[in-house]
């Protein structure tokens, strides 16, 4: 970005007079270090305390070429350090914006509700099917990975009816509730069917008891990861020769390192 490099350049600047200053009183004045160094920050950022040690002629005329110099540089640096800022939260407002038009614009789109391993996973097949979608997510730290995967998202709490509606859920043609607990999807799932009767409702549920609570509360569908991975393991292993379509599966009969076909 070019504010950044703009900004660590001015800060290298910054250093580098702070480092001449510094050399410049113990070559001048014969100071040590850490006296150098107090005098040459108290100088360039206008505080004004008393100098530490008397200043010959040599030093005070090498102090007003420090002042002309570096006074006008550290508010330069502050004026980029201001302007980096208000520049990143502009970007950050403007592209928030845009997210907002074009979640707008949506209609007869899916809302996934949860951009973990299951929510992630399930946009990245809705989206090679074409299929338009809006996820809902209470994680900032997940905002670098959406906006990475290109998708429509909202930060917030998807059991919240602000940030289902946010996402467009009267538009909506189903929500998918893929959240980290039952609970939580339990509670999303009696929202969104409160908010819109007739939606088609997905839920994950990771009990077998939680199934029961989801279908109650208004779930059309309810399904375990879990157990969808482990029946199809199953499959595998007592009918290794079939043919298995979907995600994840092959088409074919698996084949051996040798080149034999597993039902060989």
């Amino acid at each position: 970005m070019v504010g950044t490099r703009h900004l660590i350049f001015s800060f290298s600047i910054l250093i580098l007079i702070i480092a001449a200053g510094t050399i410049g009183y113990m070559m001048i004045e014969g100071w040590p270090f850490v006296d150098a160094l107090y005098m040459t920050v108290i100088t360039i950022s206008t505080v004004g305390f008393k100098e530490v040690n008397q200043v010959g002629e040599g030093g005070r005329i090498f102090t007003m070429v420090l002042v002309f110099s570096g006074v006008g540089f550290t508010l330069y640096v502050a004026a980029a350090v201001v302007q980096f800022m208000v520049e990143g939260r502009i970007r950050i407002i403007m592209g928030r914006r845009r997210l907002n038009k074009k979640i707008d614009r949506l209609k007869n789109h899916y809302i996934v509700c949860g951009y973990g391993r299951i929510g992630r996973v399930l946009c990245r097949h809705l989206k090679r099917a074409n299929i338009d979608v809006a996820v809902i997510e209470r994680d900032s730290g997940q905002i670098p990975v959406m906006d990475e995967d290109g998708v429509l998202y909202i930060v917030g709490e998807a059991t919240d009816e602000n940030s289902l509606i946010k996402a467009g859920i009267e538009r909506a043609k189903a929500v998918i509730a893929a959240l980290a607990t039952d609970t939580d999807n339990v509670f999303l799932v009696l929202t969104a069917r409160q908010l819109v009767p007739e939606l088609l409702i997905m839920a994950r549920a990771s009990q077998e008891t939680a199934k029961i609570k989801l279908r109650a509360a208004g779930a059309n569908y309810v399904e375990s990861p879990y157990e969808m991975g482990a029946v199809s393991m199953a499959h595998r292993i007592i009918r290794p020769t079939d043919v298995i379509s979907g995600p994840g599966f092959c088409s074919q009969a698996q084949r051996y390192p040798d080149g034999r076909n597993s039902g060989e």
